[in-house]
């Protein structure tokens, strides 16, 4: 799995990296670890985070270095959670999922 501070060299194909993401919710999903309900609104809150990824990155706003990037995930993840896509355990959840492993 790719950490945050990866995603600068990959913003171009963030995608291949959401479909990770989203694998590794699947999993998770699977395992238990988290319930399938969960797993569908993190997965569709991640699906919104890139593709507001992939507008900034055409904006001119690609190679942020890690620190930037990791506030602007958390600034992403937080709309999420205010707009009422995601809970507060949901985002924290998706924020664990995108630590290094």
């Amino acid at each position: 799995m790719s950490s945050c501070s990866s995603y600068s060299s990959v913003a171009p194909n963030f995608s291949q990296v959401e479909n990770r993401l989203k694998a590794r919710i699947t999993n998770a999903a699977s395992s238990g670890q988290i319930s399938q309900a969960d797993g569908t609104a993190i997965g569709s809150a991640l699906g919104d985070i890139a593709t507001q990824l992939q507008s900034s990155s055409t904006q001119g706003t690609q190679g942020k270095g890690p620190g930037q990037l990791r506030n602007t995930l958390d600034t992403l993840i937080k709309g999420e959670v205010g707009s009422g896509k995601l809970t507060d355990a949901q985002a924290t959840e998706l924020k664990n999922l995108l630590q290094p492993n």
